[in-house]
């Protein structure tokens, strides 16, 4: 502490003032209140330099996007392949395989403490490249086991895929702090976002990569070639290493300076979700996010009901990539100025109308109509889960812009990946509640092998209507970034809303370990 001291009458009396570190979190704050000014971003900016660590094909950077496209290839690459592996070879339930997916999902729902890491525990003086290495050698150790066990089960599926996606969330963090710090220091107001957006091009590109493969190679049954299941994982496991071991070398992080402990970043980020212009909209992202159900029966539904193979399945994944990848470029290109109130009412509505794809394969009325061949009842799913997914990517980039403005100087990697968690959390606590109402609706393999799809067609309607009620909390969302920098500049802090905002957060991770703890171990 800072002290003044007194030495009349032989005493000392002291006066505490402010701690280090309460200073370090007050200087951090003002910092980024006044980054919101567009005069004094703009006096920042050095055009030079913008140019040279704004530039995805500069040496320096390629090693970044290589990771964005091995995110992509990796996330979509295993999709159908498990999915169709799940069903098909290990008669997996419903429950069983969100399980599965959910693990996969969850490490996203921990990157908070990744970036924890990443921030406050230098190794030879760097906070992100060596930990962007460890978590990709990680990936690829695990993927690797998963190849050696060949016919890995549900139980040994759930663990390797688990610390996967941990290490592969550990680069993915570091990916993205690298990103908010170059953005922070060389984009300027108006353009703050773009770099983000082009590496989340190349991420949704890396998908349609990867989901085209997982759909072609992993086709045996079917077509009398391809790889088997851990032919995918050494696969999977191999493909971060050629694309980007060749960049390594060259990547170069732009902030160096003495980190932060992690006492002061904790500090730092109960300051953060105290703000008004932080708490309102992150809530609002939470409970949006939260109230999209993905119906965790589909897969055993197209496969044990319809009778899907792999290929088709990987069509499905490869359509949602390829829409996916659609909707970044035509937000980058034509929406960038667009209102996020116009943008988010518009593609709920547009993803509930092509949800009815979905109820219509599930009621038969394609069959009833002409329409029963395989070939229609592909091109209905793609068109359900590919629209789905452009309208998931359409809204991920504004939140992503808003994220970027909130993270404090020094905490980039713990700030941004807190603030992205709270949508993996609400996604990955929404595919928990899913799960909860297959049971609930009695979604069984039996039954839907069977084609006893009552419970199916009230477990999708339920959630295609679900997703509405999130948008009653729109008014905590600023209309554009405008909004959002006045909001910066005019803040008033709640202590009472940062602790409902990490109390929250606290519970649905609670509640997430616990109802995948009870899960796998039944």
């Amino acid at each position: 502490c800072l002290m003044l001291t007194n030495s009349e009458n032989g005493r000392d009396s002291h006066v505490r003032l402010l701690s280090r570190d309460e200073i370090i979190v007050e200087e951090k704050i003002r910092q980024l209140s006044q980054e919101f000014s567009a005069s004094y971003r703009q006096s920042e900016v050095d055009p030079e330099e913008s140019k040279k660590w704004l530039n995805p094909y500069a040496i320096e950077n390629i090693a970044i996007f290589a990771s964005y496209l091995s995110v992509g290839f990796g996330l979509y690459f295993i999709q159908a392949p498990l999915q169709y592996y799940m069903v098909n070879d290990l008669n997996s339930s419903p429950a069983q395989q969100s399980v599965v997916m959910g693990l996969l999902q969850l490490p996203f729902a921990l990157k908070l403490f990744c970036g924890f890491l990443s921030d406050s525990t230098p190794i030879y003086g760097k906070r992100r490249k060596p930990y962007f290495l460890i978590g990709w050698l990680i990936y690829v150790v695990c993927n690797i086991i998963l190849a050696i066990l060949v016919t890995p089960t549900i139980a040994e599926l759930a663990v390797l895929i688990f610390f996967a996606g941990m290490g592969f969330i550990q680069a993915d963090v570091c990916t993205d702090a690298m990103i908010v710090e170059r953005s922070k220091k060389f984009e300027s107001i108006a353009t703050r976002g773009i770099l983000q957006a082009n590496g989340y091009i190349i991420r949704f590109f890396g998908s349609i990569v990867g989901a085209a493969f997982g759909a072609i190679l992993y086709n045996q049954d079917s077509w009398g070639w391809g790889l088997p299941i851990w032919g995918i994982f050494l696969f999977n496991g191999f493909f971060p290493l050629f694309v980007i071991t060749p960049f390594y070398y060259f990547l170069v992080e732009t902030v160096v300076e003495e980190p932060l402990g992690v006492w002061v970043q904790l500090k730092l980020i109960w300051a953060l979700v105290q703000r008004r212009a932080v708490w309102r909209p992150c809530a609002f992202i939470f409970i949006y996010n939260m109230c999209i159900l993905t119906n965790p029966a589909l897969n055993s539904f197209l496969v044990d009901g319809l009778g899907f193979s792999n290929f088709d399945i990987g069509l499905l994944v490869l359509s949602g990539t390829v829409f996916a990848y659609v909707a970044i470029v035509v937000y980058r290109k034509f929406l960038f100025e667009m209102s996020w109130h116009t943008l988010y009412i518009g593609s709920t509505a547009i993803s509930a109308l092509f949800n009815i794809f979905l109820l219509v394969l599930v009621l038969g009325v394609n069959e009833r109509i002409g329409m029963g061949a395989i070939q229609y009842e592909i091109l209905l799913a793609m068109g359900a889960f590919g629209v789905i997914q452009f309208i998931v990517g359409i809204q991920f980039l504004p939140a992503c812009r808003m994220f970027i403005g909130m993270c404090p100087e020094g905490t980039e990697g713990a700030s941004y990946a807190m603030l992205t968690t709270l949508s993996n959390i609400a996604g990955t606590l929404a595919y928990s509640l899913a799960g909860v109402c297959a049971d609930a609706f009695q979604v069984t393999t039996d039954n839907l092998t069977n084609h006893d799809y009552s419970g199916m067609w009230r477990l999708t309607v339920l959630c295609g209507c679900v997703q509405f009620t999130g948008l009653l909390f729109l008014p905590l969302l600023p209309r554009q970034i405008k909004e959002q920098i006045e909001m910066q500049e005019n803040d008033i802090s709640s202590p009472f809303a940062g602790a409902v905002f990490i109390g929250v957060m606290g519970s649905c991770l609670l509640f997430i370990f616990i109802y995948t703890g009870i899960t796998v171990s039944s």
